[in-house]
Order: C-alpha cells, then sequence, then structure tokens
C-alpha cells in the first residue's frame, strides 16, 4: 500500500512569517547565536552600504543634469540623497531586526525600561517636525544635510539592531568592518592631501573658498585660484588650494566624526584582543585614521583621535593594573599616531582651516547661507578687528535662535529658512548640541543629552567588567568611541554620512540582550 505524501501544513496553530510552514519560517527555527549572527550581519551590511553609495557621488558632482530657475542641478546631488536614504532605510530594517530578536527572547526589555529614552527623544523630534514651516525638510531633510526626523529614525534604528548584539565574536566582526571602513575612508583621505594624486578622488574639498570675484584677483604666490562663474555658477571666485581630506563622506567634518568611532575602536583591539592577527591590522590601521584625522583640518579630527587614544589609554594601564600586560600595547599604535600627527602638523600639511572649511562646505558644496560671516556682509563687525573665533561667532547665532523658539527650535532641517529673521550666517553652528536644540527644541536637546549620559553609564559598567574579565573588550572600546565622538561634537554637527556610526557603537554600549549559552566573549 502506497504511502500517504507528507505535506507542510500551514501554521499547524501556530503564527509563522508570511504564511510560511514550520519547516521554512526561519525565525521559529533561528537559535541564540543564528540571531546573534542576524543583528551583526544586519549591522555590517548598513556600514557597507551607507558608506559604498556615497562614492559615486564623488565622481558625478560635475555632471549636470537640468537647469531649474537658473540653478544647475548636478547627479552627484541623486547620490547623496541615495546613501542618505540608506540611512534611513537600513534604520527602518533595524527595527524589524530588533523585533525579531524580541520575539525570539534575546531581548531584555523588562530591565531595560531606559529604551523609553530613544522612544521619548522620538517623539521629540516628531513634534518638532510636524510644527516646523517645510514639513518635507522637516522630515525628510535639506538636500546634503539629511538631518530630518526620518533619519532620526533611521540613527535609532541601527542603535536598535546592534544594542541587541551581545556575543562577542559577533561584535568583534562588526569592529572589524567599521575599522575597515574607517581605514578606507582615510586611505581616500590622504590620497585626497597629496598633490600629484589627489584629482584621483574628485574631492569636493580640493579648494577651499576665500570670497567671492568676478575678476581673477586670486595670487599665485599664496597659493589661490581663481574659478570663474563659467566654472562654477553659484560659488565663483578666489579659492585656496587647500587638498582637505573627506574621503567619500561628502565633508572633513563628517570625517572627523566616523574616525573619532573607528579609532576608538581600532586602538582598543589593538590593545586588548587575544587574536594577534588582529592586533596587527589594528596596530596599522590607528595611525593612518589618526594622520587622515590631522588632515581634515579642522579642531573636530584631532580632539576625537585625541579623545580615544586618552580613553583607551586609561582603560588599558588600570587593564594592565589588574593583570593584562598585553594591554599596553596600544602605547604602539598611539605613539606612532602622534609621530604622525607631529609630522603633519610640524612641517605645515595638516593646520586648523576651520573657517575656510565651514564656508566651503556651507556655501559651495551645499549652496547654504552667506559667503562669510553675516556681521561681515552687512558691515555690522570690522573684520580685521574682530576677534571670535568662527565657533564662538555661529555659537552666538545658535543662541539668538534658541532664545526665540526655545520649544521646538525652528524645526529639523529648516535653518534655511530662517536665515534672514535671525540674521543667521548659514543653518547650522557647528555644535552638535546647540544645532539640536536651535533645530529640535531645549527639550529635544535635553533628550538627546540624558540618552549620551544613560549610554556612557552602561558604557562604564561594560568597561568595568570587561577590566574584571567579565565582558569582552569591544564594548569597552564602544563606550571610548562614544565619549570621543561626543567630544569633537563641540565643534561638529551631525551627518547623515557619519553620525549613524556613533548610534551603532551607542547601542553595543547599550547591550540587551539576554546572554545565552552560545555567547563567547
Amino acid at each position: 500500500m502506497a504511502k500517504d505524501k507528507k505535506t507542510d501544513t500551514l501554521n499547524k496553530g501556530h503564527k509563522h512569517l508570511f504564511g510560511s510552514t514550520e519547516k521554512s519560517d526561519f525565525i521559529l527555527n533561528m537559535d541564540f547565536d543564528g540571531a546573534q549572527k542576524m543583528c551583526s550581519r544586519f549591522c555590517m551590511l548598513a556600514v557597507l552600504i551607507i558608506s559604498l553609495v556615497l562614492i559615486p557621488a564623488y565622481y558625478t558632482q560635475h555632471i549636470e543634469m537640468y537647469v531649474e530657475e537658473n540653478m544647475p542641478h548636478y547627479l552627484g546631488d541623486n547620490f547623496i540623497f541615495y546613501s542618505a536614504s540608506m540611512v534611513m532605510l537600513m534604520g527602518g530594517l533595524g527595527y524589524l531586526v530588533f523585533d525579531v530578536a524580541r520575539q525570539k527572547g534575546l531581548v531584555d526589555l523588562k530591565n531595560n525600561k531606559t529604551l523609553i529614552l530613544p522612544i521619548l527623544l522620538l517623539v521629540s523630534t516628531l513634534v518638532s517636525a510636524l510644527a516646523a514651516g517645510s514639513k518635507h525638510d522637516s522630515l525628510l531633510g535639506y538636500i546634503g544635510r539629511h538631518d530630518g526626523f526620518l533619519m532620526t529614525l533611521g540613527w535609532l534604528g541601527l542603535f536598535a539592531a546592534a544594542a541587541a548584539l551581545s556575543d562577542g565574536k559577533r561584535k568583534k566582526a562588526l569592529s572589524d568592518l567599521i575599522v575597515g571602513m574607517g581605514t578606507f575612508q582615510a586611505i581616500v583621505g590622504i590620497i585626497e592631501a597629496i598633490p600629484a594624486v589627489s584629482s584621483v578622488t574628485s574631492n569636493y574639498f580640493e579648494n577651499l573658498f576665500l570670497y567671492p570675484s568676478t575678476t581673477d584677483v586670486a595670487d599665485a604666490s599664496k597659493g589661490e585660484i581663481f574659478i570663474s562663474q563659467e566654472e562654477n555658477y553659484t560659488s565663483f571666485g578666489v579659492y585656496l588650494k587647500g587638498r582637505i581630506a573627506s574621503g567619500f563622506l561628502t565633508s572633513p567634518h563628517a570625517l572627523a566624526a566616523f574616525l573619532s568611532v573607528a579609532f576608538a575602536l581600532a586602538i582598543g583591539g589593538a590593545a586588548f584582543d587575544d587574536n594577534k592577527k588582529r592586533r596587527i591590522l589594528y596596530c596599522i590601521a590607528a595611525p593612518i585614521m589618526a594622520a587622515a584625522a590631522c588632515l581634515t583640518d579642522v579642531y573636530a579630527g584631532v580632539l576625537g583621535i585625541g579623545a580615544a587614544s586618552f580613553i583607551v589609554l586609561i582603560l588599558a594601564v588600570v587593564k594592565a593594573a589588574k593583570g593584562g600586560k598585553g594591554a599596553l600595547a596600544v602605547f604602539i599604535p598611539l605613539a606612532v599616531s602622534g609621530i604622525a600627527a607631529g609630522a603633519l602638523f610640524g612641517t605645515g600639511t595638516a593646520e586648523f582651516n576651520d573657517e575656510k572649511v565651514i564656508f566651503t562646505d556651507s556655501y559651495v558644496v551645499r549652496s547654504i547661507g552667506h559667503y562669510e560671516r553675516y556681521d561681515y556682509v552687512y558691515g555690522m563687525a570690522d573684520k580685521e578687528t574682530d576677534t571670535r573665533g568662527i565657533y564662538d561667532y555661529l555659537f552666538g547665532d545658535a543662541v539668538n535662535v534658541i532664545s526665540d523658539r526655545p520649544a521646538l527650535g525652528v524645526g529639523p532641517d529648516n535653518g534655511i529658512y530662517h536665515l534672514s529673521k535671525y540674521n543667521l550666517t548659514m543653518d547650522r553652528s557647528y555644535n552638535e548640541y546647540m544645532d539640536t536644540a536651535m533645530q529640535k527644541g531645549v527639550l529635544t536637546l535635553i533628550l538627546y543629552a540624558v540618552f549620551l549620559i544613560a549610554t556612557l553609564i552602561k558604557g562604564i559598567k561594560l568597561a568595568a567588567g570587561f577590566i574584571n574579565g567579565k565582558t569582552d573588550w569591544v564594548s569597552a572600546a564602544a563606550f571610548a568611541a562614544v565619549l570621543a565622538y561626543m567630544a569633537q561634537a563641540w565643534f561638529n554637527t551631525t551627518w547623515f554620512s557619519a553620525t549613524y556610526i556613533m548610534f551603532i557603537a551607542a547601542g553595543l554600549c547599550w547591550d540587551i540582550s539576554v546572554k545565552g549559552k552560545n555567547c563567547k566573549v
């Protein structure tokens, strides 16, 4: 007698993904290690996609697509938008990854009530976005800035996926990719700074804007060049041959922010990892990133690297005092990085050009604001006698806006629509905390600050656990990365191409996953 053919019966009383069978339902069959692999690989995929999509923007920035109201539009802008969209999309998928981890019982929600903080941060940002004048920009972000509500949603989605990751082996794999991508961006940045090969990368910051002019009055002896209106319709004038490192991240400030996180992980792995090959590779990567950070010619680059070095050095000394003598190997990449930084600044190859970089970034690259400080444009201050630094000046601009609109700010990425009302030079203050208050309100700034403080507290606990041999080094290094990012943020703003990496590091500090039997340090 023939046997009846076996068939899978849908659901069999259980709820399966997309009505799939019990045999094929990957969620039902996923074990702890499988869920950890999912979280790790998702975060790695997000870093890879977001970074690589930006590369075509550099090589298509001069390809004109059309002209609207005498304003040319370039193909490179599309790729910048695609990359920003990838952050939003991958962040959205991050919530699904987090939910799968929750369904599998791998996320400890009961003992992590502080998860209400990112939710409140999202709600506060949404309220500010809905109250803004331009709902389009407050939700999607202004072209080139892309700091709307959906970007915050994306950042926190990536944070959630990283927070569900606790397996030490998987964390190291994620660290490898972040360090590798940081090294890649650093190498590109170094190439951008070398005169003989700088043109290979089509750098946005090949030249630094000095002042507008319709005639060639550039002083070649000072390294100045003239760019005519035919060459640049919106930002013609005199430029300085700068060759500033920005990687493939569209801004030196963005590169500085990204490297502050990647460098912290690199020197952490060089000091603490048990794998000799990884330690050697990280030792090589760290000085490369430090050199590129110096070549950004902005305070944030040096401050981020310096803060990461100081924090990891303290952790290494304490670890060595507890018997982990190998931790003192951190002095190798730190010494080489210090020598590289000293050589670059000592020879004048690197120097601080923050104001020139900021105006090139805002006025030239993103066509936002004035070509120089508002007070200079309208004769309200003497340029020759004004002693205020650019960050002090822009800080004052932000204070004016915050004092008038403390509750909700002007709305995410809506600063450009309030330049005249508040006599603003540009839409940003290049201080992430002031920018948050100016755009999204003081309440959002407070919630963001509390979120960061909670991240540091959790990071300190994990770092202490690592010192005592109870947790892995990646979370300790991630704590250093978040603190380094916070330090450089005083002279930086948010970047769709870089800020997301800090939120991934923050997730590694929260580490809310329930530890399973297969969780390896």
